[in-house]
């Protein structure tokens, strides 16, 4: 009975001594596998980023097109030069009516109290009064007056022309940044679920790190490096939230809305010339500013002869036929009919049409500097576009090498690491190489899908590009 009991008591003691000396190392197995299992899933390098960045869009979501049309039609930026362009036509119209023939009607009627040498004659306090009126029709038409108003049409016209190539530009413009923000937001959704799940992989490390303290293995510095690391993802991702909201904030802006769900643009390979010095080519032809800029230099010539006309005479032919009652002072009435040249001439006002002539000469100047700069700014954004853009497609292929060695890393040095091979902060600086590569991958796919659009910007063919409508009436 006591050898039973005395073994028994062995027994139990010696289970007990077991389980103490193997539940470490199955905890610690348990935590090995565990982030093993989501290293060796999560940890795919490229191909995580290509499926982060298709999950943050999506196939029935907003396209680019239709929401560029969205923001041009409701766009005030846009609306307001629309309404600028409407306004110079109006003023081309009220300017060109000078050049036709003038019809006035003038009537006046009261009570007349005149003296002269009839009323001298009839009255004996030699003054005349009483109720007169007259009525006159004049129909007067601009012969010559050296320019001064032809030309003064012509600015007005050229000055609405390029008021609406300003309106076309203005809307590439306004494309260009809406397309901007409408990458960005999907960039910066993209990018927070990157984060998320770089948050969740230094999660795991902190675990493994405490079971390896708890089994003996490790020390609590480490567990203090693996929490400052997850603390510094997690900052990772607050930033990432930020930039989400600065992203839909400009959206809102642009497009008049929130940021639903949206489609990935395609990438408009066939919109593009072959090379730069094609693309500055069609450039100088098509931008949309450029043009305003050689309208404007046509304005201010027009401008320029219209003002030499001050130095000259101005000649009218006019047509006048009236009706007069009493309007000599006494009792009378009489009609008459009149047709007449009359010519104005100003001999002095001080210098003031000389002046005139000097400031509009002026002005065209101004006005071919101006044009030289939109022209060389037209030129740089096109080198830049397409700097841009090689830059960018060159970058995609290195990039994801880069990513997909990076999470090899990673899976390797995790190995070694329950091994004993490699030290924690080994396996932190590896991980946050991984992230760092698969931002900067991340960034690249949406940098260069927008730099297409880019380029389609200076040589004013993002609407085209884009199929959007752009509502402006014809006007003669």
């Amino acid at each position: 009975m006591v050898r039973r009991v005395v073994r028994n008591t062995l027994i139990f003691w010696f289970l007990v001594l077991l389980m103490i000396c193997i539940s470490p190392a199955v905890v610690s197995a348990k935590g090995e596998m565990r982030y093993s299992i989501v290293a060796q899933s999560a940890v795919v390098g490229a191909e995580q980023v290509d499926s982060i960045l298709n999950d943050a869009v999506s196939g029935d979501g907003l396209t680019l097109p239709a929401a560029i049309q969205s923001a041009i039609d409701a766009n005030p930026k846009f609306l307001s030069q629309k309404h600028g362009y409407s306004s110079s036509h109006q003023a081309y119209l009220r300017s060109y009516g000078a050049l036709l023939p003038q019809l006035d009607f003038v009537a006046k009627g009261g009570y007349l109290i005149i003296r002269n040498d009839t009323t001298s004659a009839i009255y004996d306090d030699k003054q005349g009064e009483v109720w007169s009126n007259d009525m006159r029709m004049v129909l007067s038409q601009l012969i010559y007056d050296g320019g001064l108003t032809s030309s003064k049409v012509d600015a007005d016209k050229f000055y609405s022309q390029s008021n609406k190539e300003e309106l076309f530009n203005t809307a590439e413009d306004v494309g260009l940044t809406a397309t901007q923000y409408f990458m960005e937001v999907i960039r910066n959704r993209a990018l927070i679920e990157l984060c998320e799940r770089n948050i969740a992989e230094h999660a795991n490390i902190l675990e493994l790190t405490r079971v390896r303290l708890s089994s003996g293995g490790g020390t609590q510095v480490d567990v203090s490096q693996a929490e400052a690391s997850l603390e510094e993802a997690r900052s990772r991702l607050v930033q990432a939230r930020q930039g989400l909201e600065d992203a839909e904030a400009g959206y809102a802006k642009l497009f008049g809305d929130k940021a639903g769900k949206l489609a990935m643009p395609d990438r408009p390979v066939g919109a593009i010339p072959q090379d730069v010095e094609a693309a500055i080519a069609l450039a100088m032809d098509n931008n949309r500013a450029l043009k305003a800029a050689h309208l404007a230099i046509m304005q201010k010539d027009r401008e320029a002869e219209s003002a030499e006309g001050l130095m000259l005479p101005q000649l009218y032919a006019k047509l006048s036929g009236g009706r007069s009652d009493n309007t000599g002072g006494y009792e009378s009435n009489y009609h008459d009919v009149s047709a007449m040249l009359q010519v104005n001439f100003n001999l002095y006002n001080g210098g003031s049409d000389a002046a005139a002539i000097r400031e509009a000469k002026s002005k065209k100047l101004k006005a071919l500097q101006d044009a030289e700069e939109v022209r060389r700014k037209v030129e740089e954004d096109v080198k830049t576009a397409y700097s841009f853009h090689k830059v960018t497609g060159n970058l995609l292929p290195i990039l994801s090498n880069l990513t997909n060695e990076n999470a090899k890393i990673v899976v390797s040095y995790a190995d070694q690491f329950r091994m004993g091979k490699r030290t924690l902060l080994d396996l932190v600086s590896a991980q946050k190489s991984l992230f760092s590569s698969q931002q900067v991958y991340l960034n690249a796919m949406t940098a260069h899908t927008f730099s297409y659009y880019r380029i389609c910007m200076p040589i004013s063919a993002l609407m085209a590009t884009l199929n959007v409508t752009i509502d402006v009436p014809e006007m003669d």
